[in-house]
């Protein structure tokens, strides 16, 4: 545009429009169509947000729900499963084994057990995940029960656990339930002649029925019954009269602090005595594993619905006839158990068959006097057989007659027959581990 065309626009006061300013004005000029396209993307954004603030929201609640039902079941705070008996002091005091919030899930399974409240919520402090157990060969089983070798995971400890796994065969709701009330009864005893329980796993049969797994440390030294035999039967060796007395006694305290706590055994034999890597004896078998060879029981209800399988040779005169068990029967018990321990596990009343012995203790018999044994060893053992139970010595005073004994006993033989014991039972430690776990069930 010439400068005259310029001064004559200007003068008529028109504006003057360069290139720039024809590009632009083409540009900006709207269409028809173009009007509605800013409010078209406005409602897509808005309506993506609101979509994803009801999803946030139904996740908000979906996990407030479980929450509050997490809250309800569990109390504040970690839970801890009860650390291992074999686990060392030191490793104690710098790791618990806590159970991390998977266990909610356990829940699910408890409540299918019709347990009462009360055993519910001391369960849930001793209840092991399924899946913090391996579970291994089978070692042992019974009639109704199967002990595996096992090993107990958790990232609270370095290494893995050696545990053995009693699993019931078949579920029966009422034999699930008597074995986890009488497995709870020993969590709380502490004691170093008693084994305790580690825990209790559950796991789904099918959809509704629900399995309980009972934890048990292994002990590779097997049971005292087994033991007993090895010895006897290895070259005729005999444990010293020292450590014999010395069983005698440590099994009597672990029956004092059992009578302390108002439990009765109702099964107390050298079969359900355990041997740590030290020889100590552990009273174990709280009802938990009672089967053993169907010809040395007969069927007794104990509890209404719930049968339960009985060692008549090892059973107080009471408990045969009128399906009477405490503490004084115990003693009983112990009595027969003081007589196998001297006598190496023999057979109680040898050559007398189950249904002919509660007539042979009615007549007044009682268990022979063993070869070799002290008048006044045998005399206690005897006291312990008195047909009125009121009459029978308190395990408190059989524990202190029988350490007093072993005081005056020479000490010259126990370490010749240890090393004898040690060296012909881990000869035959496989042997001994299948007898072991076969009383366990």
């Amino acid at each position: 545009m010439s400068s005259e065309e310029e001064t004559t626009n200007m003068t008529a006061g028109l504006p003057t429009a360069t290139a720039m300013d024809t590009v632009a004005m083409t540009t900006a000029e709207p269409t028809t169509n173009g009007s509605f396209h800013v409010p078209f993307l406005w409602i897509i954004a808005l309506s993506s947000v609101l979509g994803g603030l009801v999803v946030l929201l139904c996740i908000v609640a979906c996990c407030w729900q479980l929450w509050k039902c997490y809250s309800k079941h569990f109390p504040k705070g970690n839970l801890r499963i009860p650390r291992p008996q074999f686990i060392s002091e030191e490793d104690l005091t710098k790791s618990d084994f806590t159970i991390s919030p998977q266990i909610f899930w356990e829940e699910l399974k408890l409540d299918e057990l019709a347990l009462d409240d009360d055993m519910k919520k001391k369960m849930r402090m001793f209840l092991i995940p399924r899946n913090k157990l391996s579970i291994h060969k089978l070692i042992g089983e019974g009639q109704y029960a199967q002990v595996h070798f096992a090993t107990l995971v958790s990232p609270s400890f370095s290494c893995e656990q050696k545990v053995a796994v009693k699993i019931m065969k078949e579920h029966w709701t009422d034999q699930a339930r008597h074995l986890i009330e009488e497995g709870m009864l020993t969590v709380d005893l502490l004691h170093p002649n008693i084994l305790t329980i580690i825990g209790i796993s559950l796991e789904f049969v099918n959809s509704k029925q629900i399995r309980p797994l009972v934890v048990m440390p292994f002990l590779e030294n097997g049971d005292l019954n087994s033991f007993l035999k090895n010895v006897r039967l290895a070259n005729n060796q005999e444990l010293s009269m020292r450590w014999r007395v010395d069983l005698m006694a440590q099994i009597a305290s672990g029956m004092e602090f059992i009578a302390s706590k108002n439990i009765v055994h109702r099964d107390l034999a050298t079969r359900n005595c355990m041997l740590d890597d030290n020889y100590t004896v552990k009273v174990a078998d709280f009802g938990l594993a009672r089967q053993m060879h169907d010809a040395e029981f007969y069927k007794m209800k104990i509890r209404q619905s719930i049968s339960c399988s009985l060692p008549v040779k090892w059973v107080a005169m009471e408990g045969l006839n009128d399906s009477i068990f405490t503490t004084m029967s115990d003693v009983w018990s112990f009595g027969v158990t003081m007589w196998e321990i001297f006598t190496h596990a023999k057979i109680p009343y040898p050559g007398l068959e189950n249904y002919k012995v509660l007539r042979h203790l009615e007549s007044g018999h009682r268990l022979y006097q063993p070869d070799g044994c002290p008048e006044n060893l045998y005399k206690l053992m005897y006291s312990c057989w008195r047909k009125d139970p009121c009459m029978r010595p308190t395990f408190g005073y059989l524990r202190e007659k029988l350490e007093a004994l072993k005081v005056t006993l020479s000490t010259a033989e126990d370490t010749w027959s240890a090393t004898i014991v040690r060296k012909n039972h881990g000869a035959n430690i496989r042997q001994a581990n299948a007898l072991y776990h076969n009383a366990w069930v």
